[in-house]
């Protein structure tokens, strides 16, 4: 505070002159004002309503929908092991898919080919499709399931599985895509 009443207020001092015009939503006034009232319901409705409304009208500018969601897999199949895995992929790989796609847990699976370019490259892409991020919500136990029921392993004969593929193929890495519908 300044030490000598002035009408003009110090440089120190912010005067600012809040009344019930100022605010634009009806009821919220500032607490000076309400002397420790708190703002009604009608007003707290209001600016709900007011959020509510709004909210669809965000989406309606977009370009564009959120679309399906795909898992591309990169792998690198070793020199001579290529009908090797081939014939893993048609044998294990696409029943399980197969009962995958029919308990809902994917709406699509594929496999590519690909001539890499480099000696570090895949060779081969597995896509897994699913309708949406929200699918992936608990997924790694159904899809578990569904697994155990279609090859009859359990998580110790997934794993030894696992390794014996290892052997065929190296995952050089996943990606996460998502298709964008345009409008």
């Amino acid at each position: 505070m300044c030490a000598t009443r002035r009408a003009a207020p110090c440089r120190n001092e912010l005067h600012v002159n809040m009344n019930e015009s100022s605010f634009p939503i009806a009821g919220i006034v500032p607490q000076s004002r309400t002397k420790g009232k708190v703002m009604h319901l009608p007003s707290w409705i209001s600016v709900l309503l007011l959020l509510c409304a709004s909210s669809p009208l965000f989406a309606q500018d977009r370009a564009y929908t959120e679309g399906t969601v795909s898992v591309v897999t990169s792998v690198r199949v070793m020199d001579g092991q290529g009908e090797t895995y081939l014939n893993y992929l048609a044998k294990e790989y696409k029943p399980v898919m197969e009962a995958q796609k029919k308990a809902g847990n994917v709406l699509s699976y594929t496999v590519y080919q690909t001539m890499a370019r480099s000696p570090n490259d895949p060779n081969m892409y597995l896509v897994v499709t699913y309708p949406n991020m929200a699918a992936f919500d608990g997924l790694a136990d159904r899809n578990e399931k569904v697994a155990m029921e279609v090859t009859g392993r359990d998580r110790a004969g997934a794993a030894a599985a696992s390794v014996e593929r290892g052997k065929m193929r190296e995952i050089l890495g996943s990606e996460m895509i998502r298709e964008l519908v345009l409008k």
